[in-house]
């Protein structure tokens, strides 16, 4: 099991989100805000 989650906040632009899944080699990026869950990003929405 993995414990550092790559996640972004909900205020992070989506250029920055976007190179964050391609520097990781992810397809899918939980959406925090407050360091509770509110949404996910996948590779297709970008």
């Amino acid at each position: 099991m993995i414990t550092n989650v790559i996640s972004i906040e909900d205020q992070t632009k989506i250029p920055e989100a976007k190179a964050l899944m391609e520097a990781n080699n992810i397809r899918f990026l939980p959406i925090t805000k407050q360091k509770k869950l509110i949404g996910l990003i996948t590779s297709n929405d970008l």
